[in-house]
């Protein structure tokens, strides 16, 4: 099974104002952390030197350098809804504005702020529905299998550069190791081997809302698209991070902060996270470029020609 990359903030039991408090705080204080995870996590495991990587220098404390990796450039989003729920009134309502959020983001001025990391502008090969009961809590070994299944049924591109997606149905607690969505995990993105020993991309999604995920405006609609801008983004740009398969490198990766989307989360207010993009909710995200966090690239700003999906 291997490891992934999380979203996580501090406790969802903390009010607005508290998330707002630690995170300026957390944007001021010296990083106790390896790579800008939980406390607890270590580097990953295909880790590099930021000394040895390729690239845009890295002179700005959130700039980006790529490690040698592989970007998708042509990325593939697979939507697959967990449970009962998603067949609802509620839950259609839902699902169909994310679907349409997927459709939007992949061809939108978002992308352009990805393009200077080799990233190109995507599309979205549809959904689909697990039906079921909404589970207590779903571990990644049972994200896998989610995707495992949906695969073997028929209903996922089979585009390697399909990024597999579950969506949790509300309440549902997505755990990783001693720390659960309870606790401020928001998602995750990561990859297994496939039978043919290439790697299979996926995230999971919490349903952000109340003491679940990430409640960043108590939209759950928002909440989900916010954190699958999160996850979509860092996996375009560093889809082999911990890859189980020997060789795979990082993408593009900051040694204090960790990944693309990370660094908003540990520099910004959670009230300044996030924008909107064609009437959707997307997190900001950093461009070595402009030295900002941003939705959208500024006026002008050219794009470079990364290392792309090999």
């Amino acid at each position: 099974m291997s490891r992934v990359s999380r979203l996580s903030h501090v406790s969802a039991t903390q009010s607005t104002e508290d998330l707002d408090e630690v995170s300026e705080t957390q944007a001021h204080a010296p990083r106790t952390t390896k790579d800008g995870f939980d406390s607890d996590e270590k580097r990953p495991s295909n880790w590099t030197p930021g000394e040895a990587a390729t690239g845009t220098a890295a002179s700005g404390q959130y700039n980006l350098t790529s490690r040698g990796g592989s970007v998708l450039s042509k990325p593939v989003i697979n939507n697959i809804y967990l449970g009962d729920f998603w067949n609802t009134t509620a839950g259609k309502t839902i699902s169909t504005h994310n679907d349409a959020f997927a459709k939007d983001v992949e061809q939108s001025s978002y992308m352009g702020v990805l393009a200077q990391y080799g990233v190109g502008k995507g599309s979205f090969a549809g959904s689909t529905v697990v039906p079921g009961a909404s589970p207590k809590e779903v571990n990644e070994s049972q994200i896998q299998s989610i995707v495992k299944q949906a695969i073997a049924s028929g209903t996922q591109s089979s585009d390697p550069q399909t990024i597999h997606t579950v969506i949790l149905p509300p309440g549902t607690i997505l755990t990783d190791g001693s720390n659960d969505s309870t606790n401020g995990l928001g998602g995750y993105h990561g990859s297994y081997a496939g039978p043919d020993g290439k790697p299979v991309y996926y995230a999971a999604i919490v349903y952000g809302q109340g003491q679940n995920g990430i409640d960043f405006d108590g939209k759950p609609a928002d909440a989900i698209s916010i954190v699958e801008s999160h996850e979509w983004s860092e996996a375009e740009t560093d889809p082999d991070v911990n890859s189980p398969i020997k060789g795979k490198k990082l993408g593009w990766y900051n040694d204090q902060n960790g990944e693309i989307g990370d660094e908003a989360i540990d520099a910004l207010p959670l009230k300044s996270v996030y924008g909107k993009v064609d009437g959707f909710a997307v997190q900001k995200e950093w461009s070595n470029k402009d030295q900002a966090f941003e939705t959208a690239p500024k006026k002008g700003t050219k794009t470079n020609k990364g290392p792309i999906f090999g």
